[in-house]
Order: structure tokens, then C-alpha cells, then sequence
């Protein structure tokens, strides 16, 4: 897994007013972009044709499987891509971090089908809790954009808002489950 360093050089201690040295070096989750990208499954347990080009689950020539989906991609995402921050972000906002952590993380095809399962699971349970509690857990939204379906499109400045964060994280979850079950693992670039 790649992070970046950020260098802390001093902290300040409740217990102590005066300055000492802090961490000089952390890794960290890049906050600035998750891209997730289809790949071969290192199981061993799944067959490819050759033709197949690296980060795609189908022949140059054949209609992508993900055309009809219209998943959200980055600025370099392939058509079988699909922009993980959105759903990571709102992952965030539900207090789901071991979730949005584990999205950073490269899988093989059973685990990005166990993954999407798992992504649709916690959607079902944030719909079921009551009204009270979503609105708590949904105070301050740090995503000021949201990807238009319609449009194929980014809005900007209008936070998302409970109902927009669930479909990006079902989204999420239909993509993992269809890479897995097209027997491609899952890299995370970020």
C-alpha cells in the first residue's frame, strides 16, 4: 500500500505546556483521490483471455459491462473504472472507518465480492436506523460535490445529503460485487 509522509515536527501535550519533538514521519491515507481499477486475480483461480488490456474487464473490440451502470470515474478512469472517493467520503460521514479504510486496499476477486456484500449490508443497516439517528451521523458532510447520474456529471456546493450518500455507497457496492463476479481482483490507486 503507498501513503505520503507528513512531516509533524512539533506537538503540543495537555499535560505539558512547553514544546517537544513530535513524529517526523507518518503514513497516512491520501485524502486527494481513490480510483479503483479492475485487475487480474492473483488467486490463481481464474482464467483471462489475452486480448484483455490491463485495467479493463473486456476486449478492446467488445461493449463494456459497466457502460449501462454509468458509475462515476475520475479525470484518468477507464470506462471499467470506478472514482472510489466518493463512496469513501460518505463511507466517512456514516462513521463506517473500517469500510472506507479497507477500501484502500488492493483485493482479489472473492474478497471485492465478500467487499461489495459487506458495502451493501451497511447501507441496508444506515436505512433501518431511525430518522434521529441519521440525521446525527450526517451533521457535516465533507463532500461539497455530487455525481449526477442524469447529467454524467460533477455538481458542486450543495453538500450531499442521507438518501445521496446511501446510492453512492450501493453504487460502490454493485461495482465490487461485478468486478468480483467477472473474476477480476480490485487495485486501489491513490
Amino acid at each position: 500500500m503507498f501513503g505520503t509522509a507528513s512531516a509533524e515536527v512539533w506537538t503540543w501535550s495537555r499535560e505539558e505546556p512547553e514544546r517537544r519533538p513530535g513524529r517526523l514521519f507518518t503514513l497516512h491515507i491520501d485524502p486527494m483521490g481513490l480510483d479503483l481499477i479492475p485487475v487480474r486475480c492473483q488467486c490463481g483461480r481464474h482464467t483471462y483471455e489475452r486480448d484483455i488490456q490491463d485495467a479493463c474487464v473486456h476486449r478492446e473490440t467488445d461493449l463494456c459491462p459497466f457502460q449501462d451502470e454509468r458509475f462515476p470515474r475520475g479525470i484518468l478512469g477507464g470506462c471499467c473504472w470506478l472514482l472510489g472517493k466518493i463512496a469513501e467520503i460518505e463511507l466517512e460521514a456514516l462513521g463506517e472507518t473500517a469500510l472506507r479504510e479497507r477500501m484502500f486496499e488492493d483485493m482479489t476477486a472473492e474478497e471485492a465480492v465478500s467487499f461489495g456484500r459487506a458495502l451493501a449490508g451497511t447501507a441496508d443497516f444506515h436505512e433501518e436506523l431511525p430518522e434521529e439517528e441519521r440525521f446525527y451521523k450526517h451533521e457535516t458532510f465533507a463532500w461539497k460535490g455530487t455525481w449526477d447520474r442524469e447529467r454524467y456529471a460533477w455538481v458542486f456546493d450543495r453538500p450531499s445529503t442521507f438518501e445521496q450518500a446511501i446510492v453512492s455507497v450501493r453504487e460502490a457496492a454493485r461495482w465490487y460485487e461485478k468486478v468480483g463476479r467477472l473474476g477480476f481482483g480490485v487495485r486501489a490507486w491513490w
